[in-house]
């Protein structure tokens, strides 16, 4: 068996641990783990890097290893190298080691016998290696050049969702073939296949044939895979060594199907797609949820953030081996075939890995709670679970802590996703105003050189403002020189201040003072003239914002403000010309009578933002609203309707007011 881990095709041998770590850094090596705790290498890169200095160097890690060392690696990852490592690699173990060639022009010991091709390598390199036995090469390639290859057992060309089409003509002469896969691709020149009499495994998944001539020629044909194929005709011919046909979501006339059945009684028809998931994983005695987007058995992925903070993509949420737990899984996971077959795309989160004996079966990702992803397996697209299975699967999750520790996880995640988004905005900042300059590694050295350098104060808060407005995210929320930066600016005389805002422009973003002034309220210390002058550009700033809690701040904020250019804007909100990215939004809980979501914690209802303008417009006792609100009302539902009601009493209220007496 061979599996994937992040850049490295592994061959699992027998005997030998699954047991994986990964060293951290680019391009950082694959290290088994042997049972008595012993860690080995078994993945490197080999690769050209050039340095600040203009040299280019080769990185080898195979130079600084023992004899004993390397005859325990079992995947190269090689993007190209000199002499010197062009002759570390015969050191190698050439019968144990899957190879992946990046690059054109690489030079392998001719002794290869396991070989990834990329879009990059090379083709023209085959001629020389006589010994492979097994290969795994892209669509673009041309594949008469294979047959020079007179020990070849296993080829696999595997394309994208994009299908590209290829000529597979020339594969019908590798009469020494045992297993032939030609995935995800439109084979419009199908191979003869009665001249591959060796054939055990045939895999088409996913890919567009008009036939498979020949067909009946394979008497050793053990496993026949369609899924999610199409094919033009299926012949219903006697393939006496077939023991597994797997027909999932394969686009093939049911009658051929049910001719190729009576043709082969003594094969196993799978056409559900529970069944191969269940024969793959039904043995497991352990099951391992893990957080993130986990690749077959591979190990923790961990983040490193700019500031030394540390991220565990792959966390372990539950980790089982209770066979009632796993039984109990297996049993709920009910399959819709009408509603599957499509894929979103994200990757999906948790992963459920599957085990027997340290042994990797598989791994499954859940997607929305409503799918699993089984990229491994025989799937074309998305198993989509019943209603039913669906509930049970979330039950399932919050009674074992996955859903509590999940949450927990992602609330993490989106923590260290803002603090090195923030940090990276921080450095375009450094750059633009220090040229060529070293950036600061800590956050304290950041603001210190700030202090130093910025000696006008105006100059001062004009870096302050730029580097508050690197934190695009909810302004109540704090990461990194948030909250420090904010009381800097509280020390920097409000002359300053007003001359840098004088200095803003209509095609400025000033996202640091939109948070200082709406999201601190510090637009009270703000003359009146100063702020009126400023107004439009932040007020832009905010209602832009992709927080609902900063769009819903900027608009009561505006209402407090209440000077004219305040209305103008209030209006144009209430008018629809300024919405939110994602529109007039109410929230998923706004029709519930539990407590307000994150986003609206502030005395004021739930609502959209036109119904929140209409309120704030109303106790400005603004008339000129009272068309737009009564156009609104008409049509509104829920929260908003109450709303847009209210600020229709106080207004009417408002101007019987000031209607004179008969």
């Amino acid at each position: 068996m061979v599996v994937q881990i992040d850049v490295y095709r592994v061959p699992l041998w027998p005997g030998e641990s699954t047991t994986f770590l990964l060293a951290s850094g680019e391009d950082k090596p694959l290290i088994r783990q042997e049972p008595d705790g012993s860690r080995h290498v078994v993945g490197v890169v080999i690769r050209g890097r050039e340095l600040s200095s203009g040299d280019f160097i080769w990185d080898d890690p195979l130079a600084n290893m023992a004899l004993s060392q390397i005859a325990k690696v079992r995947s190269v990852v090689y993007r190209g190298g000199d002499a010197a490592a062009d002759e570390d690699l015969m050191r190698l173990d050439l019968s144990r080691v899957w190879f992946t060639s990046c690059c054109e022009g690489s030079d392998l010991p001719a002794g290869v016998r396991y070989l990834s091709l990329s879009d990059r390598g090379s083709v023209k390199e085959l001629e020389r290696l006589t010994e492979l036995r097994a290969l795994e090469i892209p669509p673009k390639h041309d594949l008469s050049l294979l047959a020079c290859l007179p020990r070849l057992e296993h080829l696999s060309v595997e394309g994208t969702w994009q299908r590209e089409e290829i000529d597979c003509r020339p594969v019908g002469k590798l009469a020494q073939l045992r297993a032939l896969g030609l995935t995800h691709l439109t084979v419009s020149r199908p191979p003869r296949l009665e001249k591959l009499a060796r054939l055990q495994r045939l895999d088409v998944h996913g890919s567009r044939f008009p036939e498979l001539p020949g067909l009946q020629g394979l008497k050793e044909l053990e496993t026949l895979e369609l899924s999610g194929a199409s094919l033009g005709n299926l012949p219903a011919c006697r393939l006496p060594a077939l023991r597994r046909a797997l027909l999932v979501c394969a686009e093939i006339n049911k009658d051929q199907i049910r001719e190729f059945a009576r043709a082969n009684p003594q094969c196993r028809l799978v056409e559900s797609w529970k069944e191969p998931l269940m024969d793959a994983v039904a043995d497991a005695d352990r099951v391992v949820v893990l957080a993130g987007c986990q690749w077959g058995p591979g190990p923790p992925e961990l983040n490193r953030g700019p500031t030394g903070m540390v991220f565990n993509g792959n966390q372990t949420l539950l980790d089982t081996r209770d066979r009632r737990v796993i039984r109990e899984l297996l049993d709920l996971l009910e399959i819709d075939p009408e509603r599957s077959g499509s894929a979103c795309m994200c990757q999906g989160q948790p992963t459920l890995v599957f085990s027997r004996g340290g042994v990797w079966l598989a791994d499954v990702r859940i997607a929305h709670d409503r799918g699993l992803k089984w990229y491994e397996g025989p799937w074309y697209g998305d198993a989509i679970l019943t209603l039913q299975a669906q509930d049970k699967l979330v039950g399932w999750q919050k009674r074992h802590g996955v859903a509590d520790a999940l949450a927990a996880w992602r609330n993490e995640l989106l923590r260290f996703n803002r603090i090195n988004e923030t940090w990276n905005k921080y450095e375009g900042v450094w750059n633009s105003r220090f040229i060529n300059q070293a950036f600061p590694k800590t956050a304290d050295e950041l603001l210190r050189i700030v202090r130093e350098r910025c000696t006008e104060p105006d100059k001062l808060a004009e870096m302050a403002f730029q580097l508050l407005g690197c934190d695009s995210d909810s302004w109540s929320q704090y990461v990194l020189l948030d909250r420090r930066l904010e009381d800097l600016l509280q020390t920097i005389p409000s002359q300053a201040i007003a001359k840098y805002f004088s200095r803003i422009s209509q095609y400025d973003r000033p996202e640091g003072v939109a948070r200082w002034l709406f999201g601190c309220g510090h637009w009270r210390q703000v003359a009146p003239s100063v702020l009126d002058g400023v107004l439009e550009e932040v007020a832009r700033t905010g209602l832009d914002s992709s927080s609902k809690e900063n769009l819903r701040i900027t608009i009561r904020s505006l209402g407090e403000i209440g000077t004219p250019t305040a209305r103008t804007i209030l209006l144009r909100v209430l008018d629809g010309r300024v919405k939110a990215r994602e529109g007039d939004y109410q929230g998923p809980g706004c029709l519930a009578d539990g407590p307000a979501p994150p986003w609206a914690r502030d005395p004021d209802p739930v609502c959209g933002e036109r119904a929140l303008a209409a309120l704030m417009l109303a106790r400005l006792k603004c008339a000129e609203a009272l068309p737009a609100i009564r156009e609104l009302v008409r049509e509104a539902q829920g929260p908003n309707a109450a709303v847009l009601k209210e600020a229709l009493r106080i207004l009417h209220a408002a101007t019987s007011e000031t209607r004179p007496a008969k």
